[in-house]
């Protein structure tokens, strides 16, 4: 569906101006578009979610831990790479390609492996997304769009578990 119209904030008013984008004929509904937003994103932004989003996508905080022996390394490539602290799954469960490139130093045991593929990577990653899957699965879906949003999450999460295989 087409927008008819779009939002923007007025720069000195700061009213919020609704617009129409095109002539509307009487009694025509106005629609804007949410644009392309995960069901997190819209579910914080809107208060509703959608149960299929070809723009759905898991954020994952991730965080080194104090006591990594290889923490200054694993800091000094994740700077030097401008990586963000978390993991992102698109909606096929895949890394994506910053993602994966902080999930090879995160799960580094040696220098030698810091920055590639290793023994670790697979474990480290199968374990981080069961335990996001476990709290999804602790939490409450009583409304329809809570639900929406928890069931497309673990989705996600199980195709990313599967891709590891």
């Amino acid at each position: 569906m087409n927008a008819s119209a779009r939002w923007f904030i007025d720069d000195e008013t700061h009213d919020l101006i609704l617009r129409s984008e095109r002539t509307l004929n009487s009694g025509e509904e106005i629609t804007i578009s949410y644009g392309s937003k995960s069901n997190e994103e819209l579910l914080y932004l809107y208060g509703f979610a959608l149960p299929i989003n070809p723009n759905d996508r898991v954020t994952l905080p991730v965080s080194l831990l104090p006591d990594d022996i290889l923490l200054d390394d694993k800091l000094r490539l994740i700077q030097e790479f401008k990586l963000p602290p978390r993991l992102t799954l698109n909606v096929n469960g895949n890394l994506s390609y910053e993602s994966n490139q902080l999930a090879k130093i995160l799960s580094a045991q040696t220098q030698a492996t810091i920055d590639q593929e290793n023994e670790y990577y697979t474990p480290y990653l199968r374990n981080l997304f069961n335990e996001y899957l476990n709290k999804l699965n602790m939490c409450s879906d009583d409304e329809m769009f809570i639900k929406y949003y928890l069931d497309s999450q673990k989705l996600i999460v199980q195709n990313a578990i599967e891709n590891l295989k």
